[in-house]
């Protein structure tokens, strides 16, 4: 429905009407000075006295023909009237008109207007004056914003309109927006629920708006983790991989820098929509940055950890994972394979499984590797230093193909002990030993070198053995076999 206007339409009644009347003639002639309605459309007429002028009447002409025009009477609590042949009629502006309009000011709260303002603000807290203005908020409200140039968000959003407090924005699902889901210098519409700004933003992970992330022991896994802050880092390892996972996807390698401290935590990668990982602690000195899995009380890990009892790193299924420059102390294993993943470990310390059912380097049909500079530290015996269990378990130390070579120093210390063996393989399990690249030192473990046993085996770049220390010999059970 649209109000006319013309300017200057005024006349004179020609002939009387009554006041239930639904039609009214003016002066021959100057029916053309008023608007002609198109239905649906409207304007109002103002009728008063010839002679006080202080009798009046509001109405809406719906449609005019010719002199003609038709009215709806008693509009805007003035009452239907009898006017006189050279009564007045003329199109003026009344109070209902006005109150019609939403004002450039504070105006009536309209939900099928679309307010439209500019950002003025900083990255994940919009600022902007709407027009039309609004002092206040009504759920179904549609806002368009324009983001500033270089305020792409880097995660959760708020926005601040027309000095009311700020407001929280919010994905089509209720979740936090994060970092990407704006873009500087393009418009956003938003509509308010009554509690929040819901963007049309779906949750749909996108491609992280950086690479590196970071973890330390006083940030929190509310965090982004896109700084080495306090108020950005991630609190825990499993706690940044999780969000990550969930937020985003990526097909390059994502880094997850860890600060040095102790971190009870039990990460554990399984399926994700990222391509790979590298998490790196301190790899100068490793036992500055622990992560300590001992516990049996599952509530003791993070929420996120995946598993509550479990080693201090492992993967499952297609997780893709190098970890570096950490101290593990674990329940089970230090760090453990799963089926179908591949683990890549470089410059690490590892401990004694406290559990003492799995080896402290384990495969469980998934495909491990041990690289760098790394240390055994234990005051008493473990099961094994390694163990490679199921078909596709594989565990590798150092690497040498005749044109890649990755070497290994791997270094015994206190008084370790292995109950059946420095390395054991079974159900088909394997472990293999580049012997080229691959120098073990400091103390000589207490037990057998190996135990071989149910289809699993040994492999040297060269058939020797005894590059494996123990000091007793080790034992083959076939099927197993070395080579």
């Amino acid at each position: 429905m649209t109000i006319l206007w013309s300017n200057n339409a005024s006349s004179t009644v020609s002939g009387s009407i009554t006041a239930t009347s639904t039609s009214v003639q003016v002066a021959s002639g100057q029916g053309a000075l008023f608007p002609n309605p198109n239905p649906g459309d409207y304007f109002c007429v103002t009728f008063y006295d010839q002679a006080t002028k202080t009798l009046n009447e509001i109405c809406h002409c719906t449609a005019r023909v010719g002199d003609i025009l038709t009215i709806v009477r008693a509009q805007e609590g003035t009452p239907a009237q009898a006017w006189a042949a050279g009564d007045i009629i003329a199109n003026l502006v009344t109070a209902g008109t006005l109150a019609a309009f939403v004002q450039a000011g504070t105006g009536p709260i309209n939900t099928s207007l679309v307010y439209v303002g500019l950002d003025t603000g900083t990255p994940n807290h919009i600022i902007a004056t709407t027009v039309p203005s609004f002092s206040s908020l009504a759920t179904g409200m549609l806002i368009n914003i324009k983001v500033k140039a270089g305020n792409s968000n880097t995660g959760p959003v708020d926005m601040q309109l027309n000095s009311l407090p700020a407001i929280r924005c919010s994905r089509t699902d209720g979740s936090d927006m994060v970092g990407g889901n704006l873009t500087g210098d393009e418009e956003m519409i938003f509509v308010y629920n009554g509690v929040d700004f819901t963007s049309m933003v779906p949750p749909i992970p996108q491609a992280p708006p950086q690479n590196i992330f970071y973890v330390r022991p006083d940030g929190n896994d509310n965090n982004d983790g896109f700084a080495d802050t306090p108020t950005h880092a991630f609190r825990t390892v499993s706690g940044a991989m999780s969000a990550i996972e969930n937020r985003y996807i990526s097909q390059v390698t994502i880094t997850v820098k860890v600060g040095d401290g102790m971190y009870v935590d039990a990460p554990t990668e399984t399926t994700s929509y990222i391509a790979s990982w590298y998490v790196v602690g301190n790899s100068t000195n490793p036992g500055n940055c622990v992560i300590n899995s001992t516990s049996i009380v599952h509530s003791a890990y993070p929420v996120n950890s995946k598993c509550g009892i479990a080693s201090s790193f492992s993967t499952i299924n297609s997780g893709n994972v190098v970890i570096e420059g950490f101290t593990f102390q674990s329940y089970l294993a230090n760090v453990a394979a799963g089926a179908g993943s591949t683990l890549i470990v470089r410059n690490c310390n590892f401990t004694a499984p406290v559990g003492g059912t799995e080896g402290a380097i384990s495969a469980f049909y998934g495909s491990l590797s041990v690289y760098g500079t790394c240390q055994y530290s234990a005051a008493g015996p473990a099961v094994s230093l390694v163990e490679s269990s199921g078909a596709g378990a594989s565990v590798t130390f150092g690497y040498d193909d005749g044109i890649t070579q990755i070497p290994l120093t791997f270094n015994f210390s206190g008084t370790p002990s292995f109950t059946l063996g420095t390395v054991l393989t079974e159900a088909v399990g394997v472990y293999g030993v580049a012997n080229s690249q691959v120098a073990f030192t400091g103390v000589i473990p207490t037990g057998p070198a190996y135990r071989v046993q149910s289809g699993g085996g040994i492999y040297t770049g060269n058939g020797d053995l005894t590059i494996i220390p123990g000091t007793a010999p080790g034992v083959v059970i076939p099927p197993g076999w070395t080579q």
